[in-house]
Formats: structure tokens, sequence, C-alpha cells
């Protein structure tokens, strides 16, 4: 059994080779939408807090997007 945290773009795919070699597979989600930060990003690197999120009153708190930020950097 393949388990994943995240339904984001890697997962995903993780998900359906794991499916096409015969693997069961759970995808565990926890926001209200499947697709994680790809939702968000189109599939490009996200950026916490960018020009669209800010137009639509949407705000990361900062120490969340540090975070975030630092794990992709390394």
């Amino acid at each position: 059994m393949l388990s994943s945290v995240g339904s984001g773009g890697a997962a995903s795919a993780a998900a359906i080779l794991a499916i096409g070699n015969d693997a069961e597979v759970i995808l565990l989600e926890k926001s209200a939408t499947y697709g994680g930060t790809t939702v968000k990003s189109g599939g490009v690197y996200y950026v916490p807090n960018n020009a669209a999120m800010k137009a639509e009153g949407i705000e990361y708190p900062e120490d969340d997007a540090m975070r975030f930020l630092a794990r992709g950097a390394y």
C-alpha cells in the first residue's frame, strides 16, 4: 500500500503510477479541496502572499510562508 500525505501534483503522479503497477493507494489531504498547493500555483512554484492572493484578500501567515519556502529551498 502506498500512502501519500497531500494531493498535489507530485503525490497525484506517484499515485497514478502506483495504481498502474497494481498498488493500493491512499491520498490524504488536509485542505478542503484536492490538489494541495498545486491548485494555487497552477503547477509552478508557489509564492505565498503573491499579488493575486492579496487581490483576493487571502493572506498566508509570514511564519508559515517562511517555513514553506525554507522546505522548498532545501
